[in-house]
């Protein structure tokens, strides 16, 4: 399938796998799911090995798997499963993990380590265990401890815990240089801003001088004279263009110039007096040609009258001769002109062809008038032919004789003879004379006729020809005088005001009524612009600035923040007099031919009051206003930054303790962070409203309204810039320098510098883009780049189980030992390359004792014992040839199903669709509009391919229920599927697992995120129930021992969201499964 492919093509993201969907849909449907059972003969051996990483690779070099590719690719951070392939008489697959060794502690072994493990036994009952022999020790003790004596009886019936803290990680961020930007030598970093945003730049603000500039409506008139007259009113005080497109002038040119009184009449009448006088001359030309044709034919068939007639000629004449050619192209002629050939006679038009019939005929007549004299008298016989002549003179008759046919052409070949002059007798030759003579006057009659009839048809035609293109002729004058009129009239409407402004207008008619696009240049006065400047990093590691372009603002505005958004656009948010104006500029990627990027502003949105602070979160697109009475109103930008909705309002006067007015604001991961003139700083949940404690993180007064918070280290540090605590001179009073707090409690973080950097320094601005700052240092006029290195305090505590064997809490020396049979990741099938007796004792007892464990857990096991099934071997290709083989279609089965995938996500208001369980690009979603582009989007995996190949039963089952109530860990243990499991929340959305039972049956699983959680709103709730209704076929609810009112409200949201697609017959009639947990056994009846 992928034969011709390019691996690399897929590293460097040329191809995709779903490219290849179709092809592995084919492949699952013919060679792994058909009908046919030869797939069951055919297997593959799978032996997993599963250890820490210097023992998976001593195990893979002693079965001569490791090769010198994965010595040099395979590093210890590529965590993994990966797979080796031998192929002799049954392919062999070594399948092996590759984690690193600290995934193997106590505290994180239930975690990766365990989801490997079981990775591998789904797809192999045999397992390879690889031990150092570190490891081998650790077990020789671990069962030691358990053969000791302080297995005492009491500890089957309690436990002993202690509290114990993780070990502390300090906070600090610590700052080293990058390198340094220098600015212009005439620019004034006071108008430097760095700019918060999707990419790093800064503006800077330079006056403009007064330009000119369009603006555009669009008017309409009810008909042509209105729009006649307003442009006549127009023309008179400013310059006009008419520019008509495709359109074309016609339909205005008329009404223009007679309403402004410019219509040619003169030229118009000079070219009608033209027409009439080349009118009357036609006739007389046409009269002229007409008799010059006449009388071009009738010479010519004249000259020809003698020999068409000749005896000699119709009997002997060849059909190409010069007089048959000419009368024959002369008869076609008439016969085609159907307004001649339709007013001729019957007997005229079977006469104009008379000397052709004769030629065709007159052997046949000759031969009957031979026979005629055998037969009968000379006078008899002239007579008939005279009488036979009359009559085919008129009349298309044809004569049959026995000569005619294919006897009689046969006769003459064999029996030739002077047939001319036995048929051409002096006596025919007598007997044709007159008959010919009065045929040759009948069709010289029919000439004339056929010619008289031409004369007036051709007559009446040409004269009409004529006339008709002398009137075209004049129709094409008179347009062309009217255009060369409404030329000049435009471009005297053009330039009639020299140096004024133009206006441009683009007429198009709409039946009756006329729409105008107006373009109306303005002077623009004097006003500031602002400019911005884009940082990039080059390949040799440098930092420079790129300008973007230039915007201009309106006058009076003053900006009060611009955020970079997308690669190449701004938001900017100015104020004024008249309110608040949000603007979306995008700059030119290319630079125009007179030099100047300018930006064009593709969408805007005013409001009427004004506002004092702002931010901007370019991933949730979120904007927030804020008052100076503290109200702050969030609007949310769509996917394409194309429209602004209002999203939440929000009181800082009733939320926060803070003294307004405040200094500064802080869009973050659902929060809003707000700082005071005090030097207090404060958080509200944007979801629930819950508000933190307020602190002062700087002295009262140090920090002035506008001053800037920015996020560090995925939000979990905020930065921003004061004042210090305490100077030594009057020169560094007005320095500033970078501080930071944690954003969970705003506890200080202490900021410092490797090397001579220090960003300190007057009029310090300073903003962050992922793990690089960029500080402006005024002094130097140069912005420095610094990497941040940020580390955050962790005081987590766990509860820990303690060693105590004693009554009076006393530990023995065996309490010490790390290999806990608890907890050690050797309870697994193992093997090792050098093992003697008493080690495996000590393996046998070992698992004993964890099958002793496991059926204490009073599970179903089904005969699974590891003490039993136990083996051991010490040859390099040990237990190869005991590794029974598995059938192909079981392998990829399990293969395919083990992992789950993410399907969708409830995430502001909104349900969004994952694509192979990763969020879809905002680019990609403003393209997918229409339900066909969504649907074909979407992609859940490998699982896409197996549910289009499937052609057996399909069941649907689904969880649903109150956030941590163990949906997840119900559905993995009822349909075996791998979702993951914790003591908190840990769904998020909607999960897919597919698990395929027996009698081809296919069962897909669905894992939905708990409802009713605080982080998720009525509407998200609805959308998950809304879901979950639409595609269930059985939903499993799931609950605690009541029923209380949180159940009665996620109930009440199940019901509206089931309302909105009720009677939709294409969707599932699924069952509701109510699964309570924790059920007394006395009120098993009751429930």
């Amino acid at each position: 399938m992928l034969s011709s492919v390019n691996p690399k093509d897929f590293e460097m993201k040329m191809l995709e796998a779903q490219e290849f969907d179709d092809d592995f849909v084919l492949f699952l449907r013919k060679e792994i799911f058909g009908t046919d059972e030869k797939h069951e003969a055919d297997g593959v051996k799978v032996m997993p090995q599963f250890g820490k990483q210097e023992a998976v690779k001593h195990e893979l070099q002693r079965n001569d798997c490791w090769s010198d590719e994965m010595e040099s690719n395979l590093k210890t951070e590529d965590q993994g499963v990966y797979c080796v392939a031998q192929k002799s008489d049954c392919t062999l697959l070594l399948l092996f993990g590759w984690i690193p060794d600290d995934l193997f502690c106590k505290s994180r072994l239930r975690d990766t380590a365990t989801y490997v493990l079981r990775f591998l036994t789904c797809l192999s009952p045999d397992m390879v265990c690889c031990l150092s022999s570190e490891d081998v020790k650790l077990l020789d003790r671990a069962v030691s401890s358990m053969n000791s004596n302080n297995l005492d009886a009491w500890r089957s019936f309690s436990v002993a815990f202690h509290v114990e803290r993780q070990e502390e990680q300090r906070d600090g961020v610590l700052c080293e240089k990058l390198g340094s930007i220098l600015l212009p030598m005439d620019s004034s970093p006071q108008n430097l801003r760095l700019l918060k945003g999707s990419y790093p730049a800064y503006s800077v603000v330079e006056p403009a001088p007064a330009t000119k500039c369009k603006e555009s409506h669009i008017q309409r008139f009810d008909n042509v004279s209105e729009f006649a007259s307003w442009l006549i009113n127009e023309s008179k005080q400013r310059n006009l263009r008419l520019d008509f497109g495709i359109m074309g002038p016609d339909h205005f040119c008329n009404v223009l110039l007679k309403t402004t009184g410019r219509w040619p009449e003169k030229e118009l009448k000079d070219v009608k007096d033209m027409l009439e006088r080349s009118l009357q001359t036609s006739l007389e030309q046409s009269m002229d040609r007409v008799q010059t044709y006449i009388e071009e034919h009738r010479a010519t068939l004249l000259s020809y009258m003698e020999s068409l007639f000749d005896l000699d000629v119709l009997y002997k004449g060849a059909k190409d001769e010069p007089a048959f050619v000419t009368l024959n192209k002369y008869v076609q002629e008439v016969q085609s002109d159907r307004s001649i050939w339709s007013k001729l006679g019957t007997s005229t038009q079977v006469t104009l062809n008379l000397p052709l019939r004769l030629k065709n005929q007159m052997k046949a007549i000759a031969s009957t008038f031979r026979d005629g004299l055998a037969n009968g008298s000379d006078k008899d016989v002239a007579e008939s032919l005279a009488v036979f002549i009359r009559e085919f003179t008129v009349l298309d008759t044809k004569i049959e004789t026995d000569n005619d046919g294919f006897f009689g052409r046969v006769w003459k070949k064999v029996w030739p003879r002077d047939q001319e002059s036995e048929f051409l007798s002096d006596k025919f030759r007598e007997c044709m004379a007159e008959p010919l003579n009065a045929a040759r006057q009948a069709w010289f009659q029919s000439i004339e006729t056929a010619l008289a009839i031409a004369d007036g048809v051709l007559l009446k035609r040409w004269s009409e020809e004529t006339q008709q293109s002398l009137r075209k002729s004049c129709q094409a004058d008179e347009h062309k005088v009217i255009s060369e009129a409404f030329d000049n009239l435009l471009l005297t409407w053009r330039g009639q005001h020299e140096g004024d402004l133009m206006t441009t207008v683009h007429p198009r008619v709409r039946q009756m009524a006329i729409f105008c696009d107006v373009e109306k240049e303005q002077w623009k006065p004097a006003t500031d612009q602002l400019k911005i400047f884009k940082l990039v990093q080059n390949d040799n590691g440098d930092f420079s600035s790129v300008e973007l372009g230039t915007h201009r603002l309106n006058p009076g505005a003053a900006i009060l923040k611009a955020f970079t958004i997308k690669n190449h656009c701004i938001v900017l948010v100015t104020t004024s007099p008249k309110g608040t104006l949000v603007e979306r500029v995008d700059f030119p990627l290319q630079r125009s031919w007179w030099g100047e990027k300018i930006g064009k502003v593709s969408f805007t949105r005013s409001f009427g009051r004004p506002v004092s602070l702002c931010d901007f979160n370019v991933d949730e697109r979120l904007v927030a206003f804020v008052e100076e009475g503290g109200r702050v109103v969030l609007y949310r930008f769509n996917e394409t930054f194309s429209s602004l909705e209002i999203y939440k309002r929000l009181e800082l006067s009733l939320r926060t303790s803070l003294t307004l007015p405040v200094a500064g604001v802080l869009l973050v991961d659902g929060s809003l962070y707000a700082t005071d003139t005090s030097g207090s700083i404060q958080s509200v949940n944007l979801k629930n409203q819950q508000t933190s404690r307020a602190v002062q993180i700087m002295p009262s007064g140090s920090c002035e309204p506008g001053s800037s918070l920015f996020a560090m280290a995925d939000n979990m540090v905020l930065g921003f810039v004061g004042e210090p605590k305490s100077e030594d001179s009057a020169e560094n009073s007005e320095c500033v320098e970078l501080f930071a707090v944690a954003s969970e409690d705003f506890r200080t973080v202490p900021v410092n510098y490797s090397g001579n950097v220090a960003l300190r320094s007057k009029g310090l601005c300073v903003q962050s883009f992922d793990d690089v700052v960029f500080a402006v240092n005024e002094k130097r006029k140069k912005i420095c780049v610094c990497r941040l290195a940020v580390t955050v305090r962790s005081e987590s505590l766990r509860i820990q189980h303690s060693k105590e064997h004693s009554v009076n809490g006393s530990k023995t020396e065996s309490d010490g030992l790390e290999g806990d049979e608890n907890h050690h990741w050797l309870r697994a099938f193992y093997h090792t390359d050098v093992i003697s007796e008493p080690t495996k004792e000590s393996c046998r007892y070992f698992f004993q004792v964890m099958m002793r464990d496991l059926r204490k857990l009073n599970k179903p096991l089904g005969g699974m014992d590891f003490a039993r099934d136990l083996a051991f071997s010490t040859e390099s290709n040990a237990g190869r040839d005991n590794v029974a083989a598995l059938p192909v279609r079981s392998f990829l089965q399990e293969l395919i199903t083990f992992v789950p995938i993410q399907i969708c996500r409830a995430e502001a208001n909104s349900l969004t669709v994952m694509t192979n369980g990763k969020a879809t690009p905002m680019d990609t979603q403003s393209q997918n509009l229409q339900a066909v582009d969504i649907a074909r989007s979407i992609r859940f995996g490998l699982l896409s391919p197996l549910l289009e190949s499937w052609q057996g039963r399909c069941i649907v089952i689904t969880s649903m229920g109150k956030q941590s109530t163990g949906k997840s860990y119900l559905l993995n243990h009822l349909t075996g599927s791998s979702f993951a499991i914790a003591g908190a929340r840990c769904t998020d959305g909607a999960w897919m697992s597919i698990r395929i039972l027996p009698k081809n049956v296919l069962l897909v699983v669905l894992d939905f995120e708990g409802l009713g959680s605080f982080e998720r709103t009525e509407q998200e709730d609805v959308f998950l129930s809304i879901l979950n209704a639409s595609i269930s076929m059985f939903t499993i609810f799931r609950m605690e021992m009541r029923f209380d009112k949180e159940i009665d409200v996620l109930f009440a949201r199940f019901q509206k969201g089931v309302a909105l697609i009720k009677g939709d017959p294409s969707l599932f009639r699924g069952k509701l499964y109510m699964s309570v947990k924790d059920v007394n056994p006395n009120d098993q009846k009751g429930v």
